[in-house]
C-alpha cells in the first residue's frame, strides 16, 4: 500500500485525520529525512542513506530523472562522511547501473569496494552478478553468483541469476 494516516495537527491544537498517497507520501518521507538533516549539526550518514533510498524508491515509482540524480547526490554525500560501510557502496553500485545515471564503471567499483569491506554478503556478490549480465559478461556473471551461492547456499537471488544465464547460454537443465 503507498498510504499512511496520521492527525495534521493545527496551531489551536485540533488533530485532523489526513490520509496520504504515493506521490505526497514520498515528498512527505524526503521532508521528514531532509529536516532531521538540517537539524543535526555533525553529518549523519546513515541519513544520507535512508535519503538516497526513499529517492530511488521515488524513481521507481515516478520514473523521474531528477529522483534519481538526486539519489546518486545524496548517497555521493554519505560515503563521503562514512566509506566503512559495503551498505554505501552496494547502493551506490545500485544507483550507478540505471540508465539514468548510467556510470558502469563506478557501478563495479562500488561492488567490489563493498565486497573488500565484506567479501561473503550473498547480495553484494548477486548484484555484482547482476551487473556484470546487464553489461553482457556472462562468465563474471556466473562467477559473482557462485560466490553468491558458497556465500550463502539458500540464498535465492543466486540461483535466479544462474538460470538467467543458463537461458542466455541455452543451457537448460
Amino acid at each position: 500500500y503507498n498510504w499512511l494516516y496520521f492527525n495534521n495537527f493545527s496551531s489551536s491544537g485540533t488533530g485532523k485525520l489526513q490520509k496520504y498517497e504515493n506521490e505526497e507520501l514520498f515528498n512527505l518521507e524526503i521532508s521528514c529525512i531532509c529536516k532531521t538533516i538540517n537539524l543535526n549539526k555533525v553529518p549523519d550518514p546513515y541519513l544520507y542513506h535512508e535519503l538516497a533510498s526513499m529517492y530511488l524508491d521515488y524513481y521507481n515509482f515516478s520514473k523521474n530523472v531528477t529522483h534519481i540524480q538526486k539519489a546518486y547526490a545524496a548517497i555521493e554525500k554519505c560515503i563521503s562522511i562514512e566509506k566503512r560501510r559495503w551498505q554505501h557502496w552496494n547502493l551506490l553500485g545500485v544507483i550507478c547501473v540505471y540508465k539514468a545515471i548510467n556510470k558502469q564503471s563506478l557501478a563495479q567499483h562500488a561492488f567490489i569496494k563493498a565486497l573488500k569491506l565484506d567479501p561473503i554478503n550473498s547480495t553484494l556478490w548477486s548484484n555484482l552478478g547482476v551487473f556484470y549480465l546487464i553489461i553482457g559478461e556472462q562468465k563474471l556473471a556466473n562467477q559473482s553468483f557462485k560466490k553468491a551461492q558458497e556465500g550463502n547456499p539458500a540464498f535465492i537471488q543466486s540461483w535466479i541469476g544462474q538460470a538467467l544465464i543458463a537461458e542466455c547460454v541455452g543451457h537448460h537443465e
